[in-house]
């Protein structure tokens, strides 16, 4: 009975001792800003906004889309300590308070076009709307970093293709997003995961005030690490109107290494018979109250 006793706190001890090492190599906030038409810079963020369209109410950008050839209605540009880790996993967070006011047109339209880049080169493009129609998004990534690769300022700001629509999707290339064609509520999260070690990007969309999950991506490339940041925020037609409030950004991380192969799977119920010295490193966080006398 008493070595059976000593078995289960041996093991006890070591489930928390490994519970303690996962909580600190979970995900942490390790930098955060919050912008408004106020407070446009800080931590190494800057909103930029084009004064043709977006004009200001207070801490509100107040947003009536342009003509087509503008490359943006707002930018949130983020410097090299925002960029991606080398060798973890790493996680960009942005967050979009606003409103939709009625639209003017007839009938109601109101979309909005998102551009998340990395180092002016790799990017991707998401297209949803705020209107009450079912309208499937769309999306289309771009990873190519060969110096033959015009950067992506240069072509926003180029009106060699006219309509937004087609300039932010290498000429019309989107993707349908099959699985969500729902009116997006604020506000707005935009979560963008890279993991250098499987090679893949994962992209989020929540919204709402529940922040409930619209859809998801991943492509199977990640973004270059270190590298600053830039998030445009455009209308899609001419007249279309938003408010932005807020524009929150997190980027967050472990604060260790974690293993390059970690298990997707936790054992819930161990072994009934643990050993003196188990010849795992990685003991179950549940073990059985009731060891055999084996």
């Amino acid at each position: 009975f008493f070595l059976n006793m000593k078995k289960m706190l041996h093991l006890l001890l070591s489930s928390w001792l490994l519970l303690s090492v996962n909580f600190a190599q979970s995900h942490q906030i390790q930098k955060s800003v919050s912008l408004n038409a106020q407070t446009i810079s800080g931590n190494g963020a800057l909103v930029s906004r084009n004064p043709a369209v977006a004009t200001i109410s207070g801490t509100t950008w107040n947003i009536q889309v342009g003509p087509q050839e503008d490359d943006y209605d707002l930018k949130l540009s983020l410097d090299s300590s925002w960029g991606f880790k080398s060798t973890i996993e790493s996680t960009i967070t942005i967050i979009l308070e606003g409103y939709t006011p009625p639209p003017q047109q007839t009938p109601p339209d109101a979309d909005l076009l998102l551009v998340f880049v990395v180092n002016d080169i790799q990017y991707f493009s998401f297209f949803l709307h705020l209107d009450i129609y079912n309208i499937k998004s769309r999306i289309f990534g771009s990873f190519d970093t060969s110096p033959s690769v015009t950067p992506v300022s240069t072509w926003m700001a180029n009106d060699a293709i006219h309509q937004r629509w087609d300039r932010i999707s290498n000429n019309g290339l989107w993707t349908t997003v099959h699985d969500w064609n729902k009116q997006i509520e604020w506000p707005i999260r935009f979560t963008v995961t890279s993991n250098p070690i499987t090679g893949t990007t994962l992209f989020e969309l929540y919204h709402n005030t529940s922040g409930t999950k619209a859809t998801q991506w991943t492509f199977f490339d990640s973004f270059e690490p270190n590298a600053n940041i830039d998030f445009y925020i455009m209308g899609d037609s001419t007249d279309e109107r938003y408010d932005i409030h807020t524009i929150r950004t997190d980027l967050t991380y472990a604060t260790t290494n974690p293993t390059t192969n970690p298990s997707t799977t936790t054992t819930l119920i161990p072994t009934s018979v643990p050993s003196d010295y188990p010849s795992t490193n990685s003991p179950s966080t549940s073990p059985t109250v009731s060891p055999t006398n084996h």
